[in-house]
């Protein structure tokens, strides 16, 4: 008797047994997106040779994560990539990503087509050439399916802004805009001004801020989204200040490189 089935799926009917498909569809989708069978293509990072970023290289955006403090009331969190954001189905038919597509920060750090971003120039500046603090550049997605989109945010209005938190929306879109524009500050307050115009070293902790409206790029560490990939931290552009008007840990950033080595590596894993 243990092995009789007393009930069957036609038991479940109308919306019940609809709502039980969709979630077993669900959960397969979401076994091969996380497999990497569906456009987890593996992406190779630029290489440094002099341990600077440069106008042209292919990169990962990823924030560092947080330790548990309890006196600075301060929530452990993994390390996390930025990332686009599609939904099931578009990664499943769709030939390539369309714009807009919203983002988020997820914990799979090994480069692949979602997480991977060239930095491009928007002032002329040749590719190959470094980047420096304060210059203006963009974040774009990789040719082929990841569409060459470009970072983009705008003024928080009540109909324009993240779901979640309601704070300044972070998407990718397809041209080229004064909205597109980002710039590195460096992650020292006090050192700001004098490495203004410096050239900016590769793998080390920094801020990247949104020309037109001042606000840093953020991990809205209080919402999380389920998407095709697992749960994801939901990404704005957001000031995120403790009491000594210095920036939280989700408003700190690395922008990774790959290593010499052919082993999928980045420097983020030394």
């Amino acid at each position: 008797m243990a092995n009789v089935r007393t009930y069957s799926p036609s038991v479940r009917v109308g919306n019940w047994n609809e709502d039980l498909c969709l979630e077993e569809v669900g959960s397969f989708l979401r076994g091969l997106l996380g497999r990497g069978n569906l456009k987890e293509t593996p992406v190779d990072l630029s290489v440094t040779t002099d341990g600077l970023l440069h106008f042209g290289d292919t990169v990962m955006i990823v924030n560092p994560g947080a330790e548990r403090n309890d006196v600075r009331d301060i929530r452990q969190r993994d390390p996390t990539a930025l990332c686009l954001n599609i939904s099931e189905y578009k990664a499943h038919l769709a030939a390539q990503v369309e714009a807009p597509c919203p983002v988020s920060a997820s914990r799979i750090i090994k480069p692949c087509i979602r997480n991977a971003f060239v930095i491009t120039s928007v002032d002329g500046t040749p590719n190959g050439q470094p980047l420096r603090y304060g210059q203006d550049f963009a974040l774009s997605t990789t040719e082929g399916y990841a569409g060459n989109l470009k970072l983009h945010s705008d003024r928080v209005s009540f109909l324009k802004c993240a779901k979640k938190s309601r704070q300044q929306e972070v998407s990718l879109v397809s041209d080229l805009t004064h909205f597109t524009r980002w710039k590195t500050i460096a992650f020292e307050p006090q050192l700001r001004m004098e490495y203004e115009g410096l050239p900016v070293q590769a793998n080390v902790k920094l801020l990247i801020t949104h020309c037109k409206t001042h606000q840093h790029l953020n991990i809205a560490q209080d919402y999380v989204a389920r998407t095709p990939f697992g749960y994801e931290y939901e990404v704005t552009a957001h000031m995120d200040l403790d009491s000594h008007r210095a920036e939280k840990e989700t408003n700190h950033w690395v922008i990774i490189t790959g290593t010499p080595t052919d082993d999928g590596r980045t420097m983020f894993d030394k």
